[in-house]
């Protein structure tokens, strides 16, 4: 078993499969090499899951955590401008409109409405931090060689 949250779990196949299959379908909406993600999910197994599909696709994630209020999250947004977009559907409504594509998480089927690559020295996470003017600043961190 590689994952278990409450009820669900995931073997390592099961895992893999739905990371495959999401990374493809980032490829295909553009995400690649440098390209930022925007993932705003609960914990979950989607979350992993969506995780790991990004760095397959070759892309860096950036974390929104649906806790935050609409105005930083507004900020995070105009910041990272991700090139896609992957959250829950119930927590889409609570989301800035951001222009972008963007995948939503449906609890009814488990599954995002899937060619790993990955370059050696590109980002695969952007992190926020704060800075003097108390607005959300991203960092990027490099790939481990």
């Amino acid at each position: 078993m590689a994952l278990a949250f409450g009820d669900a779990t995931l073997t390592y196949a099961q895992l893999d499969a739905r990371a495959n299959q999401l990374a493809h379908r980032l490829r295909e909406w553009g995400v690649g090499p440098e390209s930022r993600v925007g993932v705003c999910l609960e914990r979950s197994l989607e979350l992993v899951v969506s995780l790991l599909a990004v760095l397959k696709a070759g892309g860096a994630y950036v974390p929104f955590d649906p806790g935050y209020p609409a105005q930083r999250l507004t900020w995070m947004f105009q910041d990272a401008r991700p090139t896609v977009l992957l959250a829950q559907e119930h927590l889409v409504p609570g989301l800035p409109p951001t222009g972008r594509a963007w995948c939503a998480w449906t609890r009814r089927r488990r599954r995002c409405r899937a060619c790993p690559c990955m370059r050696p020295r590109a980002s695969r996470c952007r992190t926020r931090s704060r800075t003097s003017s108390s607005r959300p600043a991203a960092r990027a961190a490099p790939r481990a060689r």
